[in-house]
Parts: structure tokens; sequence; C-alpha cells
């Protein structure tokens, strides 16, 4: 249930009463959650909040991306793609640095103060009746900040028209408030041992939770390196009938360092060398890097890789 908090100052501006009413939510990015994600989380609440709403997620297409480290980037890097290519395009990516509007955006500009407290002006009268509705149930709860957030941002692309969102999961992906989205393509970066009190002690129970973003038929790039971890995935994506793209086994990617790339000048990021099946040895795509290391290379072919399924 939301926190009892004091209300924000009638002088207060618009948006400073809207994040009051947020700062009353449960939170878990700033209070982890404990136990079972079964017990807490869910999608139930989520779907019922946007069918209240209309059902905005479902008026555009989607991209969606899971994983332990590097989906932001790769998530950055696959609406540039988008944008570059004409596309009309939101994003949404946690958590922010700065100002709670960079995590939805659209071509590239967060949401302005004005258009944020006019989706929260919607979705707040919407979440109000879910908390009324759990508080007369046993052991129930209304929607929390992070669902907000994601019901907040699928209204605003909806009114914003973009032909394709590409999403960042918030924890996990099986259970996460974004996971209610139907993709055209799914991507996983890479698995390492986080949020194990929520998703599980173990690489393959934590690959398993990130794999619950794989819907049935839809394609999903991978860039697990660890055997465990592409064991549940293919094995996932198998079930669900996914065509799986698999790093080094669909293609494969090496960094190009700024010497080797465009010149000795050691503040160029360099490039990835992209290759699918086909490509002889010395071909394949050169894709210029705006952040330096092997890691963004490898972020930068999921990226393109998933531009290419759409």
């Amino acid at each position: 249930m939301p926190k009892h908090r004091p209300p924000a100052s009638p002088a207060a501006s618009p948006r400073d009463r809207v994040l009051a009413w947020l700062d009353g939510r449960t939170n878990y990015e700033r209070v982890p959650a404990a136990g079972n994600p079964g017990s807490t989380f869910g999608l139930a609440r989520m779907r019922r909040l946007l069918e209240i709403l209309g059902n905005p997620h479902l008026r555009y297409r989607v991209a969606h991306v899971a994983g332990t480290k590097g989906k932001g980037s790769t998530v950055a890097m696959l609406a540039a793609i988008l944008e570059e290519s004409g596309y009309r395009v939101g994003r949404y990516m946690s958590p922010h640095v700065h100002a709670l509007e960079e995590r939805i955006c659209v071509d590239g500009a967060p949401i302005s103060p004005a258009d944020m407290v006019a989706a929260c002006a919607t979705v707040i009268p919407a979440v109000e009746a879910l908390d009324e509705s759990a508080r007369r149930r046993r052991n129930q709860c209304g929607p929390t900040w992070f669902e907000v957030m994601t019901a907040v941002a699928m209204v605003h692309f909806a009114r914003s028209k973009v032909d394709v969102a590409v999403l960042e999961t918030g924890l996990g992906g099986r259970l996460d408030a974004t996971n209610v989205a139907r993709p055209m393509v799914t991507a996983i970066t890479s698995i390492s041992l986080d949020h194990m009190a929520l998703l599980g002690p173990t690489i393959a129970k934590i690959t398993a939770e990130k794999a619950g973003i794989i819907k049935r038929g839809c394609p999903i790039v991978s860039g697990a390196t660890q055997p465990v971890a592409r064991r549940v995935i293919a094995a996932v994506a198998a079930r669900r009938r996914a065509p799986l793209l698999q790093l080094g086994r669909d293609f494969t990617v090496d960094y190009v360092p700024p010497a080797a790339d465009r010149g000795a000048d050691p503040l160029r990021p360099g490039a990835a060398r992209l290759r699918l099946p086909g490509d002889a040895p010395g071909d394949g795509l050169l894709l210029p890097l705006g952040m330096a290391g092997p890691h963004q290379a490898v972020n930068a072919a999921l990226a393109a890789v998933a531009a290419r399924c759409l």
C-alpha cells in the first residue's frame, strides 16, 4: 500500500505535487523487497492498470531488453538506430541520473515536465481506484512506484504516436512491469549474479527470470556467454518457438581499438566489427562506437542484430 506522507504544499508546482504523490508509492529502487518475488511482484496489477487506461501499450511496436549489465547501453543504441532510420521512437530506461524525466524519452528528448504532469493526471485516478480496491482485499496492494512510472511512459508514448518503443526491464524480466508488452523482438544482455534475494541464488535461476521476456514466436537476441545461461535461454526459446540469435554462434563481434580503426587518438572510442553468417574473415559491419570498450562492442552488436530483426 502507499506510504502515508505529508501532501505537497498548496504553493508547490504541479510537477512537485506529482513527485510528492509518487514519493508515497512503494519504491523498490529505494527499499529492496525481500522474499519470493511472486509474493510481491506480478503482472495482473499492471495489466489491470493499463486496461483501465485503455491499453496504451498496444498502440505501438515494442523492442524489449533485459539483462544484468549492458541493457541500458543496448536500449540507447537500438533506439538511436531506429531514430536514424526515420522512426519516431520511445525509450524507457531506469534509473535516472539527474531528473525523473530522463527515464521517458521520445526521439532522444526527455518528456517535458508539463507532459509528465499531464500523463500522471491520467494515470493517478486509475492508480487510486486500484488502491481503493486493494484496501477492500486482504494481503493486496496498489501499484508500485515503478509500475506507475511504466504506465506513465506507456501513456506518453501512445500520446506521442511513437512508431516503436524500446523498453528496458527494471528488475528481472518475468514479473517486471514492462513485461506486459507484446514485443516484436527481445534481447538479453550479459547475465551475472544480481538481486539474488528476489531472482534466485544461481545464474540458472536469474537467467530464467530474465528469459521471462521471451515471447512465443518473437525473435530473441542473446548476448549471454556463460554456458548455463545460454542453456536456459535456449530452452525457453525452444519451448516458446522463438527464433534465437546467440552471440558466438549466430553472430560474432570484435572490439576494434581506436588506433586500429580511425587513427591513434586515444580519446576515440573505437568500433565494433559485427560478423553475421556468410561473412568472410575480415568482412562484416564496422560499427562506430559512442562509448569505448569491448563490452560496448557487444552491446552495439546486440542492438544492430535486434534492429535487423525489426
